[in-house]
């Protein structure tokens, strides 16, 4: 449950912070009184602490990485929006019937970007809103734009590249802090050790054993076929794979842009990332990104969300973590 509100008071945070970081949230008891509760939550307090009196030390550190990840982010929009520019203004007649061909490019213009992603390799996280394009290019005429300069896509690509990581180089990288600074994280904690006594030893824990069957148990589900068809879950898998998943996971925060999309409410949205999000790990696989894009297919088409992940919803390899 703890964890559960952990993750949406961080997603309710960066819907109202707008930057390119995602929000932390600290958990702690903050007073000079003594701690009240469990051996877990006392330790739990003392890293969260630690870690947010590390956190303030490295501000001047960290402002300037919002400061480059912002830069990255321009950059990167700004390639994406190059690119599908020079795609339109090629796919446009040279003479006559241009005002039909740039209206018939407006009308399947997502059709075009999906083209333009598989056919650059560009994150779909980069691509602008296409209804925003759609109305901001109404106004101008496709056949005036420059054509697509590929030495400036290049230099792009070396800022990104090479000027990004030296830049970053150049900033304290985490885990140097010196002894000085440790020392005042420990003094900083100090009212909090000495309030404590000494842990009692945990009482030994007796192994669990699932039965092999339950004869009251609820039904299986090994056998029902799940609803997201084979051709859904490849487009999904093509659109999870653009997003770099690290270890085979995309964190919320890369998520975010491409459920955003659909312009469903916050709460919905913080809905389907529950659903979605069955091993409650704060992130996602192939097979839940697949459930978080069903689902939101299935809101925007005007369907209630259910408010437990239905079997057949749920991926076959994490049917077993389903409630009984």
């Amino acid at each position: 449950r703890l964890l559960r509100i952990y993750g949406s008071l961080m997603w309710s945070l960066g819907k109202v912070i707008k930057t390119p970081e995602c929000m932390r949230v600290y958990i702690g008891s903050f007073w000079e009184q003594p701690l009240r509760g469990s051996e877990w939550s006392r330790q739990l307090f003392e890293m969260e602490m630690r870690d947010l009196l590390t956190d303030l030390k490295n501000v001047p550190k960290n402002a300037a990485v919002r400061k480059v990840n912002e830069l990255v982010k321009r950059v990167r929009l700004a390639k994406a929006h190059a690119y599908i520019v020079g795609y339109l203004k090629k796919e446009m007649p040279s003479m006559f019937g241009k005002e039909k061909a740039q209206a018939k490019l407006m009308a399947n213009l997502e059709e075009h970007f999906l083209k333009v992603h598989r056919m650059y390799q560009l994150p779909v996280g980069d691509f602008p809103d296409v209804a925003k394009f759609r109305e901001v290019m109404s106004g101008h005429d496709l056949t005036k734009f420059p054509k697509l300069d590929l030495k400036m896509i290049q230099a792009m690509e070396t800022v990104l590249a090479v000027e990004i990581p030296k830049l970053m180089s150049q900033f304290p990288q985490e885990g140097t802090i010196g002894s000085s600074s440790g020392a005042a994280v420990t003094t900083a904690l100090h009212h909090v050790a000495e309030h404590i006594a000494a842990p009692p030893a945990p009482a030994p824990q007796i192994a669990y054993a699932p039965p092999v069957s339950n004869p009251y148990g609820a039904p299986s589900t090994a056998g029902v076929p799940w609803s997201i068809s084979a051709e859904d879950k490849a487009r999904y898998d093509e659109v999870f794979a653009t997003l770099s998943p690290s270890g085979g996971y995309a964190t919320g925060m890369t998520v975010r842009p491409i459920l955003e999309r659909s312009g469903l409410p916050v709460d919905v949205l913080r809905q389907v990332w529950n659903l979605s999000d069955v091993d409650r790990d704060g992130k996602l696989d192939a097979d839940e990104f697949a459930v978080a894009m069903h689902l939101t297919r299935e809101s925007t088409a005007g369907r209630t969300l259910p408010s437990t992940l239905p079997s057949d919803v749920c991926p076959p390899s994490k049917r077993h973590l389903l409630p009984a």
